[in-house]
């Protein structure tokens, strides 16, 4: 943007994004993947959203696979201020076609979703609805589950989005120190973090390989819904910690199917009352009482989803468990 080299002066949400994975403090290492080599690529002005600020990131991405990067992170995305929400098909936008070029090339393209998910808007932006880019939703680190303002798939065409999900609330660096902030934007970078870890233990891996195996590693494949993805990927799945063991049945009676916990699993001292949501997010459930720290800890939902015969998704939401049968399906 400014044809220039410093990249110290300017908005603090790049820094911010940046300490998501090369960040310290202090001797304590606060990003996910500090040691890694980065490029800084400053695409955006600071105010208004023209089509010159995609085409300052098509250059970033040609400059980018010159100087020979792996992977590419991307905290930000176009909307309602170019686009209609049917163009979010990954082959309308500039940035979209530009980053499944940029796949082809062999980078890796981790997008944040976008926040849009309590604004009229609600669904993801650009670049994040492109086939080859792995876009990355926010979860409550406090709820354990989708951040209500992490933007909702499916693309225009019906294609999953976002892949996978990371903590949308994190502590980021600025002028001053570290401060809490919140927002996709910091998503992805945690997820992008991950990848690079994941490739320089596998530098054999291709792009593509980098994003199914990620994919695979997430808490809930292979099921997804539109707010979560596949879920939170995981560095267990590549030790081989793979915990598969099902925690539920399936009865059917009558015109109904239900689903029931294993005795094993059921722990009513466990439950916690989340704000439940469904696609359209929604909230089905709104309560008062939140258990404010279930990180490490059990946390009895149950998500589900109905697909229909064209793989897309009729219906998905989270359900609190706090009985043993706490889900009929007609």
């Amino acid at each position: 943007v400014q044809n220039d080299q410093d990249v110290f002066g300017g908005f603090k949400h790049g820094t911010m994004v940046l300490s998501c994975i090369a960040g310290r403090y202090g001797d304590t290492l606060m990003g996910m993947a500090p040691k890694a080599e980065f490029l800084l690529a400053r695409t955006e002005r600071l105010f208004g959203e023209g089509i010159g600020e995609e085409e300052n990131w098509v250059a970033a991405m040609e400059w980018a696979d010159r100087m020979g990067a792996d992977i590419i992170n991307n905290s930000l995305g176009y909307t309602y201020q170019r686009y209609f929400p049917e163009e979010m098909d990954g082959k309308t936008s500039l940035v979209a076609r530009s980053a499944n070029i940029a796949a082809r090339k062999g980078m890796l393209v981790i997008s944040a979703a976008g926040n849009e998910g309590t604004n009229k808007w609600k669904t993801i932006g650009s670049p994040a609805d492109a086939d080859s880019v792995l876009t990355v939703g926010g979860i409550s680190p406090r709820r354990g589950y989708h951040a209500s303002f992490s933007s909702y798939g499916p693309t225009a065409d019906k294609r999953l989005k976002p892949n996978v999900s990371a903590y949308g609330h994190v502590m980021a660096a600025n002028q001053r120190g570290y401060t809490q902030t919140q927002g996709t934007s910091f998503s992805s970078p945690l997820v992008t973090g991950f990848a690079a870890c994941l490739l320089e233990q596998n530098p054999d891996w291709t792009n593509t390989e980098l994003k199914k195996k990620i994919e695979e590693s997430a808490s809930l494949h292979p099921y997804f819904d539109y707010a979560h993805g596949y879920g939170v990927p995981s560095a267990l799945y590549f030790t081989g910690h793979h915990d598969t063991a099902s925690t539920f049945r399936l009865k059917k009676e009558d015109q109904e199917l239900k689903v029931q916990i294993k005795d094993a699993y059921w722990e009513p001292s466990d439950t916690i009352n989340p704000n439940l949501f469904e696609r359209d997010g929604t909230a089905l459930f709104q309560s008062n009482i939140l258990n404010p720290n279930p990180i490490g800890q059990k946390r009895p939902l149950l998500y589900y989803h109905i697909q229909n015969a064209a793989g897309y998704l009729n219906k998905y939401s989270v359900i609190r468990v706090t009985q043993t049968n706490p889900l009929s399906i007609d």
